[in-house]
Order: C-alpha cells, then structure tokens, then sequence
C-alpha cells in the first residue's frame, strides 16, 4: 500500500511539473540597430505566463530592420531595412517546418524609412519616411507580393527648427478602412481613405505647435484614439467627430514628471489588451508612464523608471500580464509584471541581451 501512494504521489508531481514546463511560449521578433553588434532581425521565445524570455537566434540579416510588424490571419511579418544604403519593404511568410521564410521585398525609393503598417481588407502595406517627408504604399497581390508602389508626400512644418524644419512622416495607423499617419514634421496627423486601391488623403489634424505627433494607437472597443507627441512628450485623447473621424482632441496630459527640466522626448505608446490602461515610454528621463483611462478622461498611475534605458519601443503580451521592453542603450530586453488592478509595473528578474533593440512584434 506504501509502494502504491508512493508512486501515485510520483506521478502527481510528474504531470504537475510537465504542466508547468510546457507551457506553450509564443515568439517574439526584435527588430535592432546593426552600427554595433547586431546583424538584424532576431527571433526569441516568450513564455506568457511567467515573462521568461529563451532561445535568441537570428532570423534575417539586414541593416536596421527597425519595424516589423505581423499578420496573424495570413501568418506574414513585414519589415523595414536597408541593403547598401537602399530602404526596402521586405515580407515574410511563417512556415510551420522553417518558421519565417523570406517572401517579396521591393525597393522604398525614399529617405529614412521608419514605420511599416499593413491592411488585410485592403491588401496594402504601408512605409513612413521620415527623412522624405512621406508615404509609401505597396499594394499586394493574390500570392501576396508587393506590386504598384506609389508615394504620397507630405508638407508643411512648425515652430521647431531643429526637428520640424520640414515633414516627417513616423507612422501610419488603420482604424478599420481609414489609416491616420503622423507627421512630426508639419504637427499633422493626415487621414487617409482607400479609392481605386490606392489611400488618398480625405483630411488633416493640426496638433498643438511643436508637439511632433510621432505614432498613435486606438483603443481595443474602436472609441478612443491616443496620440504621442514625441517633442512635447505627452500624449493627446481623440474622439470621433460627426462623420466618425477622430479629429476632436477633449484631453492632453504630460507622460512626465511636473518638475522636470531635463531634456527627453516620447517614443511608443500602447493600450492594456482590456483597455483600461495607457502606457507611454520615454527616452532621456527614461522611463514607462502608466495611465487609467475613464469614459471621459486619462490619469497618471505611475511613471515607472527602473530598468529603462532608451525604450524605443515595446510590446505587451496578449494575456496582458507582462510589459516586454526594448532597451536601445542598455543592449538588452527586460519584462515588468503588470498589476492587473492598477496597471503599475514592476520589474521582473526576466532579461536577455541584445545589442540595440529597437522594436518588439508578438507572434501569435
């Protein structure tokens, strides 16, 4: 009888422990600066329920592939990069035996290519340019390469002669058909429609003088849109006007500390998967601020700064339980926990080096 709870007991510890290493983990892809270390776009694996961070190899081998972004219907990663100087778009194609398999790419022919965005509906992908002061659009075809690029430029500028002497397109957003770039050369964020498949430009959002709107995000019910304006660093609360553009600004709000005099600039926001909360990074005061967002306003929670070091971007995981942040200067990613009452952040003991992250994209 010993022999036989003994055993019974193995086994319970058994499944316990295989349930626990098994989790399944989902991949990450980071994209990087190469004037260092690095030699491109990386892959690594992510376990959602304790932020382990495991596996770094290299996916693909090119100069500052900076942004990436994935397709979950069609199982396609798009990213931006440069070969000898040259920007390109450049498509992958996620294979169950080889993982990420190159696909297409096409040549931009524009100037400091920085943001890529894509739209299934309408079978578009879309570059910003911040150097040209533009748009680049590439329509995809049934085998989903790229066809029929078409530049769309921007004008204007604004009353910072150092960064707003001229337009500079950072990113391009869809809201179902519409796509909202922002230019934080000209204090624009141009609305864009599709006609004869191609976006055109319906109409414009002038931001507050010198703010320098760089990417904005929408929340997960589609009611709220959330600017970050890099240069003011803050972040600015749309709502939809009568023709359901979001072109009414109701709410501005610092992502920094009321007595800062310190130079630091905004660089990535995203929306908690549930959308109660907001979170901003910064670059200089380097730090994530946390917001609560209500029906009809936004409130700091905290501006959380251990372990940030230059976070140009970041990612949230979809269980929302942890933020996963790219440290361009630290050369490293780290994983905070998410408080999932109040949003707040705490640093984890879950960290990888990388030298000069850049963007985080969660495949799922």
């Amino acid at each position: 009888m010993k022999n036989l709870i003994l055993i019974i007991a193995i086994l319970i510890i058994s499944l316990q422990t295989c349930k626990i290493t098994n989790t399944p983990t989902i991949q990450l892809v980071v994209g990087t600066y190469t004037n260092e270390k690095s030699e491109g776009i990386y892959t690594l694996d992510f376990n959602p329920e304790n932020g382990t961070l495991s596996n770094q190899r290299l996916l693909y081998q090119i100069d500052d592939p900076t942004f990436q972004q994935y397709d979950q219907e069609n199982k396609a990663l798009y990213t931006i990069g440069k070969r000898k100087g040259i920007n390109y778009l450049i498509s992958f194609i996620q294979n169950n035996d080889q993982g990420f398999v190159i696909h297409d790419s096409i040549k931009t022919n524009q100037n400091g290519i920085c943001h890529v965005n894509y739209n299934n509906k309408l079978k578009i992908v879309v570059a910003s340019n911040y150097s040209s002061g533009s748009i680049t659009q590439a329509n995809l075809n049934y085998e989903f390469n790229f066809e029929n690029v078409k530049t769309e430029k921007h004008y204007g500028n604004s009353i910072n002669s150092f960064r707003q002497e001229a337009p500079h397109a950072h990113s391009v957003t869809f809201n179902e058909n519409l796509a909202y770039a922002c230019d934080l050369g000209a204090d624009k964020i141009y609305i864009y429609r599709p006609k004869n498949k191609w976006l055109q430009k319906i109409d414009s959002i002038a931001t507050q003088a010198g703010s320098g709107p760089r990417h904005l995000t929408f929340s997960p019910d589609g009611k709220s849109m959330v600017v970050l304006n890099e240069l003011a660093s803050s972040i600015t609360l749309f709502q939809k006007n009568k023709n359901n553009l979001f072109t009414q600004p109701i709410q501005t709000i610092s992502t920094l500390p009321d007595t800062l005099t310190q130079f630091s600039k905004a660089a990535d926001i995203h929306y908690s998967p549930n959308g109660e909360f907001i979170y901003a990074s910064n670059r200089g005061f380097n730090s994530i601020a946390v917001f609560k967002q209500t029906q009809s306003n936004i409130e700091l929670v905290e501006i959380e700064t251990e372990g940030c070091n230059w976070i140009r971007n970041f990612a949230i995981s979809p269980n929302g339980k942890f933020l996963i942040a790219a440290n361009r200067y630290g050369n490293n990613i780290n994983v905070y926990s998410i408080d999932q009452k109040t949003g707040a952040l705490k640093l984890s003991d879950k960290s990888i080096e990388i030298n000069q992250p850049v963007c985080i994209t969660v495949v799922y």
